[in-house]
């Protein structure tokens, strides 16, 4: 979940196409378990954190720090961590004062 006080936060992805694939990372079975093999992080719970920092500093327009800061995470390439990446930054500077 997100909140910019600014507006809704864009997906990351020139198109409609693009975007949905940015929408959710993983899905459910038809037996609403989760499908553990959808992404990385859907059957661990090292590698959820992970996802959930690479957005973060994402939403900061840092990802690409990510390995630099964390050299031994499990997310892969960059075109991996990419596809684990959802929004566009929304934060432009330093917050705060």
């Amino acid at each position: 979940m997100v909140y910019n006080p600014d507006g809704r936060p864009n997906l990351i992805g020139g198109t409609e196409e693009e975007q949905a694939i940015h929408q959710q990372i993983g899905y459910m079975r038809s037996d609403a378990s989760v499908e553990t093999a959808s992404s990385p992080a859907a059957n661990n719970p090292n590698l959820l954190v992970e996802t959930v920092l690479l957005n973060y500093m994402a939403l900061h327009g840092e990802q690409n720090q990510f390995s630099t800061l964390f050299p031994g995470h499990g997310l892969g390439n960059s075109t991996l961590q990419d596809s684990l990446t959802a929004f566009e930054p929304i934060v432009n500077g330093i917050i705060g004062g």
